[in-house]
């Protein structure tokens, strides 16, 4: 797979109103559709990532949703690699405060979703919901950061 990097001016103005911005750093994916194993870098600016039909380039997206968003348009199941009873997806991004945070969601059995930050973890579905709105949000104009959870 290719992929094409182009730098841009971000605009200051937050996409949506509750969210701020978060710049995604890399992708980890493990037994999830048609990656055995394979780690994604992404750069400040727009990525594009082209390739042929059926050889990704959707999963990616569909992995980052489902790890920032609980969002996946189909079943678990029809997420693993073929034959894989379980697989893994972490996402590491940037918050607004500068520091890394990785999201990691394993699929399958033994299910586990959690955010591992520079002071600890922090697991369970609505804890990390939780994280991930204050890893990018403002509150009152203010920068909160993950010793705040």
């Amino acid at each position: 797979m290719s992929r094409i990097t182009a730098n841009v001016k971000h605009s200051s103005k937050p996409c949506f109103p509750a969210w701020g911005i978060m710049l995604i750093k890399s992708l980890e994916l493990k037994k999830i559709k048609s990656y055995s194993e394979e780690t994604i870098d992404f750069f400040e600016g727009i990525n594009g990532i082209c390739g042929e039909n059926g050889h990704g380039k959707t999963t990616i997206l569909e992995a980052i949703g489902y790890a920032l968003f609980d969002f996946l348009p189909f079943n678990h199941g029809d997420f693993l690699r073929h034959g894989e009873k379980s697989g893994f997806v972490a996402v590491t991004v940037e918050g607004k405060d500068e520091i890394e945070y990785t999201i990691n969601r394993k699929i399958g059995s033994g299910s586990d979703y959690f955010i591992r930050t520079p002071v600890g973890e922090i697991k369970g579905k609505k804890d990390v919901q939780h994280g991930l709105q204050a890893i990018c949000s403002e509150v009152s104009g203010q920068k909160k950061n993950c010793q705040h959870f």
